[in-house]
């Protein structure tokens, strides 16, 4: 009896442990094939939450509900949540109800929303309707930013019967649940399993142990043992004869059936590796340092490479080239050495040296036979669908391109501006600095020399701010003729002020189109936060501030923001509400400025200027007001008004018997092209007094086109006389003087305020008079402020006299008065020294 309980204590676990080993390999070969299973779903998953589509409405887009359904619609029993649990949407496509609780789908998005936990995929099992199905539950977080915005809930439903099942009850197989495995025990009368983890999963598979055999021989060599103690004198040879049946030949032969079943695994592996060798994907077996062990045929078809060449290299030797990414290859680096199955898209290099693209899955294999590690990997060529995909990602980019571009000069438009300033300034520590430019006199180009001219000098305006800034600065168009420049991190107000500087002196240079002359120049802005005025988030608004200023004070120049100027662009722009109710209330008038005959002195004409009636401020000249209307693009309403106003008043002087010959307005290019001045003209009926346009000297340069010389000449046939103000203080030529030929022209008083003291001031003006006479154009002097000053150019020849000397602008009743009361002559024995003294100079 106490040989034979030895050999049972002795046989038995040795036996138990081969068996279970053998197991345990056997488990852990359908464990990896459940979890090669479990990635491609996953996969699936993944390629759902990066879609642009479906990322837009997890994050409050809900136009493209419909397109995010389209993606999840390959997804079973698809959910979506966003980071606190709402359920977004919610795709039931299953055709039986689903075993999970929300709240199981739901399990850790706090966590990884706060970043307590890692924001990874996670599976959830639970047994199906049957023995071998078995239904998963994947969780996926959306990620926008590195933060967790929303999570995809689907499940997979899966026939696992060619896995778990067994020729023998010994070694059928299962999936199992945390719980169920630390239930089985309790609920199988104390038996055990042998089960292994499936990778990175928490479910098990399982296989319970054997035990009832050893336990058998254990009662058995009891029931020897009393039986040898009753017969131990007749019987010694007999008992150690059953003793030995009982605890080595069975034991043995259970281990034998075990060896048999292994046997037909093995032949169910080898008709496996039949069917890969006829698989359309390519299969290729590695060792644990990724040397070709065998591949199948596609292998060979797809890489142009036979298996002798194969065997022995690496795939890294033999497929792949300068385009394979070093991500995805240190990826496959990073799962080989952690023995974890990966998938992934790599590029790879057929024989004759032509890339493609595969989608490889890589998981690891125990060799049933030796035990050691191999390496299964399954290559899918998707070529065709990756150039597809680059294709409309190419596309994307491009329209993403050119809507963040400005078409006509190709520099960032006001959106990406904005993009850049939300993204990567307004929320950063480092204080940075902004320059607004706004270009100065380029509404006069696109006025006077027509659209392409325009587009023209903004070409040229974006390839000077190009060559002008540094490699991290922006430029950027963010309007018809206004720019913007970021400077990098290190750009402060000195290197602004260096650089606005540089682009006065290159944008004020003539740029030549199509043989014109355009003619612009810039004003500029600045605002910085590294001196502590003002916020990241504010550098816009303040650089807008700095560039009214500019503007105002004369442009062509450079203005820094300052606490000044804000205070200043907040007066402005209580000025500007001012202004718009004050053309809603008509409070814009005009005064009226004699012109006196030269050597008459009888009233000619008056010419009509614009005033401010405001109700609280009295009566306002032109400086405090035009220039904010001239920003506020009214200019034209305030225009308007005067002049209805100033043929009123004519209207009523005429009717009252009070005759004025002339009336002259100024107007610009808008409204001189306007029918609006055809119209009240028009309507007014003035009597006998003519109305006469004044133009500035500048379109003598600017409007050479066609179109404006039809108009001058429409605007003559309809009685209008046409005026050139200021002539002498520009650029203007006598052949653009001829060309338009004028009724009058106005000389500048700044030519005319040094004759009193300037014999050459003399000379150019008395060549401007003879100028004008020869093309039969009337000549008038502004800017007569003394006796002198009449005296002089009276005896070079000027027609009209125009200034204070005379009479200075007056409101209507005052005109009124001014003519019932008469005019005194002021000239009667006046004579101009000066221009005598420079006759007997010239006589000797």
């Amino acid at each position: 009896m106490t040989v034979a309980a030895a050999v049972w204590f002795a046989s038995a676990p040795v036996l138990q442990d081969i068996q279970n080993d053998a197991k345990r390999v056997h488990l852990e070969t359908k464990a990896n094939v459940i979890s090669g299973l479990l990635d491609d779903v996953v996969a699936l998953g993944r390629e759902a939450v990066s879609d642009a589509n479906v990322i837009a409405f997890a994050t409050g887009e809900s136009v493209r509900e419909l397109e995010a359904r389209t993606q999840l619609s390959g997804l079973v029993n698809a959910r979506l949540f966003d980071a606190s649990g709402r359920l977004l949407l919610d795709q039931q496509t299953g055709q039986t109800p689903s075993p999970f609780l929300r709240v199981e789908g739901l399990a850790g998005l706090a966590d990884m929303a706060a970043g307590k936990q890692p924001a990874v995929p996670q599976i959830t099992y639970r047994p199906g309707s049957s023995k071998f199905d078995a239904v998963f539950q994947i969780t996926i977080p959306l990620l926008s930013n590195e933060a967790v915005v929303a999570l995809l809930v689907y499940e997979a439903h899966m026939d696992l019967s060619a896995v778990l099942s067994g020729a023998d009850s010994v070694l059928v197989t299962m999936l199992l649940t945390p719980f169920q495995k630390a239930q089985w025990s309790a609920w199988n009368d104390g038996g055990e399993i042998i089960d292994v983890r499936v990778a990175d999963r928490s479910f098990f598979v399982a296989s319970p142990t054997v035990r009832n055999v050893f336990e058998s021989i254990g009662f058995e060599l009891v029931f020897t043992a009393i039986s040898v103690a009753m017969v131990a004198l007749l019987l010694p040879f007999a008992l150690m004869a059953v003793s030995g049946m009982r605890a080595i030949v069975r034991p043995h032969k259970d281990l034998l059936q075990s060896q048999d079943l292994l046997a037909e695994k093995q032949g169910e592996l080898e008709e496996l590796a039949q069917i890969a060798e006829m698989a359309s994907e390519s299969v290729t077996v590695t060792d644990e340092n990724q040397r070709i062990l065998w591949v199948n045929r596609a292998f060979t078809t797809m890489t142009g490479f036979s298996t002798e060449e194969a065997v022995g290299r690496t795939p890294r030797q033999l497929l792949q080239g300068p385009e394979t990414s070093a991500e995805a290859r240190n990826e496959i680096r990073q799962a080989v050495k952690a023995r974890r199955p990966v998938q992934t898209e790599i590029v790879n290099y057929h024989k004759d040296g032509s890339r493609y693209w595969i989608k490889l899955s890589i998981a690891p294999l125990i060799s049933l036979r030796t035990g050691e590690l191999r390496f299964t990997a399954i290559a899918t060529d998707v070529t065709e669908s990756k150039e597809a995909q680059h294709a409309i990602s190419d596309a994307k980019r491009e329209t993403e391109h050119q809507a963040r571009h400005d078409p006509l000069t190709a520099l960032p438009n006001r959106r990406y501006l904005d993009e850049v300033l939300e993204s990567e300034v307004c929320n950063s520590a480092a204080p940075r600095t902004l320059i607004r430019v706004d270009l100065d006199h380029f509404k006069n180009v696109n006025d006077t020399l027509g659209h392409a001219a325009g587009d023209f000098v903004l070409v040229e305006v974006a390839n000077c701010l190009r060559r002008s800034i540094g490699p991290s600065d922006l430029a950027a168009r963010v309007g018809g003729d206004e720019f913007v420049i970021l400077l990098a991190v290190d750009g402060d107000t000195r290197a602004a002020t260096a650089l606005t500087e540089k682009l006065r002196v290159q944008l004020g240079t003539d740029m030549v189109f199509e043989g014109r002359t355009c003619r612009i120049g810039a004003s500029f802005g600045i605002a910085t936060a590294s001196e502590g005025l003002v916020g990241n988030e504010d550098l816009l608004k303040s650089a807008d501030a700095a560039l009214y200023v500019a503007k105002d004070t004369g442009r062509n120049t450079t203005t820094l923001y300052t606490p000044d100027v804000h205070h200043a662009v907040l007066a402005k722009r209580q000025l500007s509400s001012e202004i718009e109710h004050g053309i809603a209330r008509g409070e814009f008038i005009a005064f009226f400025q004699p012109q006196i005959d030269a050597l008459t002195e009888e009233l000619v004409g008056v010419e009509a200027l614009v005033r401010w009636w405001h109700p609280t401020r009295g009566i306002l000249p032109p400086n405090e007001f035009l220039k904010v209307a001239e920003q506020l693009r009214i200019l034209s309403d305030i225009d308007r008004q005067v002049f209805a106003y100033g043929l009123d008043c004519m209207r009523i002087l005429n009717e009252d018997g009070l005759r004025v010959p002339k009336i002259s307005f100024n107007v610009g290019m808008h409204q001189l092209m306007n029918p609006v001045i055809d119209y009240l003209a028009g309507q007014v009926k003035i009597g006998n007094t003519r109305v006469s346009l004044e133009v500035l000297e500048s379109v003598l340069v600017e409007e050479d086109a066609t179109g404006f010389q039809t108009r001058i000449s429409e605007l003559r046939d309809m009685g209008f006389t046409i005026e050139v103000d200021d002539f002498g203080s520009g650029h203007a030529s006598v052949v653009g003087l001829k060309a338009l030929n004028p009724d009058i022209m106005k000389l500048d008083r700044v030519l005319v305020s040094p004759v009193t003291e300037s014999a050459s001031a003399r000379t150019l003006i008395k060549s401007m008079v003879d100028i004008g006479k020869a093309l039969g154009i009337s000549v008038t002097a502004e800017g007569i402020e003394t006796a002198e000053h009449a005296a002089i150019m009276r005896d070079l020849g000027c027609d009209t006299f125009q200034g204070y000397y005379f009479a200075r602008p007056m409101d209507f009743g005052q005109l009124r008065e001014f003519i019932k009361d008469g005019y005194d002559s002021k000239l009667d024995g006046i004579a101009s020294i000066a221009v005598r003294r420079d006759q007997a100079s010239d006589n000797k």
